[in-house]
């Protein structure tokens, strides 16, 4: 795996091995089943997860992931080693100003029903 800076506005992208460019956005959320996977086109990217929170816990926000192989490397499955990583590469202030998500309405999480393995109704089909 590596991580390269991108241009504001980018977001956090996925390139897999056949050069697909997966956004990191819930509208590419795939399957959530014991990890989160992203897909676009056919191709999927598994375990994002932990890079993920590494990622917004440091505030990275515009980022390519080239991925050599189907998912993100576990690690010691904790964001720790990605933590480490990205601050390893340094970051960068860019032109454009943040974006932040504005909620317009309250949103609910409400428990799974006892040994469901499956995640939201509308991920579960």
């Amino acid at each position: 795996m590596t991580v390269s800076p991108a241009g504001a506005d980018t977001g956090i992208l996925f390139r897999a091995t056949d050069g697909t460019l997966i956004p990191a956005n819930a509208d590419h959320v795939v399957d959530t089943n014991s990890a989160t996977t992203v897909g676009a086109f056919g191709v999927r990217v598994r375990t994002i997860e932990h890079l993920m929170a590494a990622a917004a816990a440091l505030g990275v926000d515009n980022a390519v992931v080239d991925i050599h192989g189907p998912e993100v490397p576990a690690a010691d499955g904790s964001a720790k080693p990605f933590m480490d990583l990205l601050r390893s590469g340094g970051r960068a202030s860019l032109p454009a100003p943040r974006r932040p998500i504005v909620l317009s309405e309250s949103i609910r999480v409400e428990p799974r029903a006892a040994g469901s393995r499956c995640g939201p109704p509308t991920r579960c089909g």
